[in-house]
């Protein structure tokens, strides 16, 4: 079993469309309101999902200061 990303978990489970937000590098000021996109999807009662991207040579335990956890 490989792994996948929850968002295509997701699209599987349910058939509806992923929307990804990259807040690594955001949108310019003004042009998405993430907060926004967020509360709407939640008034909907969407299904939502984050996760951490690591590169492989990052320890396992990148996300302990912030309490998450890859892989989890």
């Amino acid at each position: 079993m490989g792994l996948g990303r929850i968002s295509e978990a997701l699209q599987d489970f349910t058939g509806g469309v992923i929307e990804m937000i990259n807040l690594q590098t955001p949108p310019s000021e003004g042009s998405l309101d993430v907060y926004k996109v967020l509360q709407k999807a939640h008034e909907r009662n969407s299904l939502m999902g984050a996760s951490i991207e690591v590169k492989e040579f990052e320890p396992k335990d990148v996300g302990v200061q912030i309490n998450t956890f890859v892989g989890h």
